[in-house]
């Protein structure tokens, strides 16, 4: 569990532009697990085949945020009472040459970042289900942009 404004300072602190400005109080952390699960369930269950303009990355990272919305919160060992969850949407710059969770560089992203209950930041491709942690993607990134929690 950690408070909204911790959690607004940790995004901060890992160096993001914008954090979108929100009042829940308190959210609760999935574990690393749940998400390596959830990955899993998502790279068998994707709603549509990209399309740009019409579904591409933004629209999958609100549906991913939104499905681990309805599976976090109807799960009180996963979230605890009148709380939210730490798994939000984030828009990256991904260098040029460089991927994130496979998807290529060159481009501005938008996918999904997770504050884990091990208290680590892992990045979410909803395109594909693939985790990888904050740190180790660094190089990749060029700007974090925004998040919206």
């Amino acid at each position: 569990m950690i408070g909204g404004t911790t959690f607004r300072k940790r995004l901060k602190d890992c160096g993001f532009e914008t954090v979108v400005s929100f009042s829940d109080r308190r959210y609760s952390q999935p574990s690393k697990a749940w998400v390596e699960k959830f990955g899993d369930w998502v790279s068998k269950h994707q709603p549509s085949k990209f399309a740009p303009d019409s579904f591409d990355c933004d629209d999958f990272a609100r549906w991913a945020r939104f499905r681990a919305s309805m599976t976090l919160i109807k799960n009180p060992a996963l979230v605890a009472k009148e709380s939210t969850h730490t798994f939000i949407e984030a828009w990256v710059y991904i260098k040029a040459g460089r991927k994130l969770n496979d998807v290529a560089g060159g481009q501005t992203h938008a996918t999904n970042l997770v504050l884990a209950s091990d208290d680590k930041f892992y990045w979410f491709e909803p395109q594909n289900g693939r985790i990888t942690s904050f740190n180790k993607a660094k190089a990749s990134i060029e700007k974090l942009v925004i998040a919206f929690p």
